[in-house]
Order: C-alpha cells, then sequence, then structure tokens
C-alpha cells in the first residue's frame, strides 16, 4: 500500500474539506459524463473567461456558443472552481487538497476556513484574467484556491514533514520516507516559474493558468500571515517512524 500524508494531525474537527471534496467529484462526474461528451459548454456557461470582461467581440468570434448562455461573472468566479479539465487535473488538485486542507480547517474553523479557501480562489482567478485579458479560455480548476492553501501551510505549519509510506501496513512490513514540507512546496514552485516563463512570449492558447497559481499563493500566504495572530492555533510538530512517536 502507499500513503502521504502530514506527519502531525492538528486537533479539530474536519468537515468542510471533506464537502469541497464530493463536491468538487460530483461536479467532474456531472461535467464529463452527466452532461454528455464534451464538457466544454459546461466550461462556457460556468467559467470566468477574460474577453467577455475586456474583450467580447473576440469571444464571440472563437466559439459558435451564445454568450446567453453564460452565468454571471460572479456566480462564474466560484463555480469555475468546481470545474477541472480532465481526470488528471481533478486528481493532482484533490491530492494536494486532501494533504493539506484538513489542518488548516482544524486550526481555522470551517467558517474561516471556506471563507479562506474562497477567496484564494477568487484572487487566483481575477489575476489571470489581468494578466491575459483577450484570453477565450475558461479559467477553471480549484488550482487557485489550493495554491493559496499551499501559501497558508508555509505561514501556519512550514515546520511540518510530509510522511510517505509504501509497503504492508500488517507486521509492521513498511518503509517511511520524510519530506519536508519547504521541500515540497520548493519543488511545486519551482515547477510553476518554469511553466510560467515557457508560457511566455507564446501565441498559442495557454493550458495551464500558472497566474491563478501564483496568485492564488501569493493571496493565501498574505491572508494567513495576517491571522498567523489572529487566534489561529499553531500545532505542535511531531515526527512518526516505523509507526511509533519518536
Amino acid at each position: 500500500m502507499i500513503r502521504f500524508t502530514d506527519s502531525y494531525r492538528v486537533p479539530g474537527k474536519v468537515r468542510a474539506t471533506w464537502v469541497l471534496l464530493m463536491l468538487n467529484v460530483l461536479a467532474f462526474y456531472v461535467t464529463h459524463f452527466a452532461m454528455g461528451p464534451d464538457p466544454y459548454p459546461v466550461f462556457f456557461a460556468g467559467a470566468v473567461i477574460p474577453a467577455e470582461l475586456f474583450a467580447p467581440e473576440t469571444l464571440a468570434a472563437a466559439t459558435p456558443l451564445d454568450p446567453a448562455t453564460r452565468a454571471p461573472a460572479v456566480l462564474a468566479l466560484f463555480w469555475g472552481m468546481f470545474l477541472h479539465a480532465d481526470l488528471f487535473h481533478l486528481l493532482t488538485n484533490m491530492l494536494f487538497f486532501t494533504l493539506i486542507a484538513p489542518n488548516l480547517e482544524a486550526s481555522m474553523g470551517w467558517k474561516r476556513f471556506l471563507l479562506y479557501y474562497f477567496s484564494c480562489g477568487a484572487v487566483g482567478t481575477l489575476c489571470q484574467v489581468l494578466y491575459d485579458t483577450s484570453s477565450v479560455a475558461p479559467i477553471i480548476g480549484a488550482s487557485g484556491a489550493i495554491s493559496g492553501l499551499l501559501g497558508g501551510y508555509l505561514i501556519l505549519f512550514g515546520h511540518h514533514d510530509f510522511r510517505f509510506t509504501i509497503g504492508k501496513f500488517r507486521g509492521n512490513n513498511y518503509r517511511d520516507h520524510i519530506i519536508p514540507y519547504k521541500g515540497l512546496l520548493a519543488m511545486w514552485l519551482l515547477g510553476q516559474f518554469l511553466g510560467f516563463i515557457t508560457q511566455l512570449g507564446s501565441t498559442a492558447t495557454q493550458q495551464i493558468a500558472f497566474m491563478t497559481h501564483i496568485g492564488g499563493f501569493v493571496a493565501g500566504l498574505l491572508l494567513a500571515h495576517g491571522r498567523g495572530g489572529g487566534g489561529l492555533r499553531r500545532g505542535k510538530f511531531r515526527v512518526f517512524k516505523g509507526g511509533k512517536a519518536a
């Protein structure tokens, strides 16, 4: 078996995390299976499209779909966070989400956590809109919000490690590999930087909205830093090896 978790679980109730996870999975099923084989009409209707705000004539020329079918901009700002392009997009987002969201929610409480999550996602989306105002590609996915969680985790739990376990848990026949959160985050940030640089100057439609990730991450840093002294409980760190506390 394979397990990838934080080495320390912050005490507290976790509910909103699992509700968001289920909503993302449900939205993926409805979008890709229940609504037909082509998910683009749903993306067009429910996600923010920069050109709609800054170059509506470009959007009208780029798609045969009726702009009247689009959701209001404020609704699209949040609806788009539950839409994912494909299974890989969904799984990678939900992997990071389930790794870091529980401790953040346990520290913040579910109401503050939801406000934090959606605020980071909204800021990330708006950053992408301002970066590429003429884009006709719908901005979809929870990446902006999850990037914000990564930033918040750095502020609140940057001293934590992640535990990657491989083997059979019965009989203690398994091996643990400890990965510092800051190391994992550094690899993610490097990937964002390289991806963003690669897209600079390209005339092709961007497949990954890196500015959404960057904007969400910075928003998460600032919001968590502002709240860090305002009652958020910081969890004491412990490392587990071989199934026993060290």
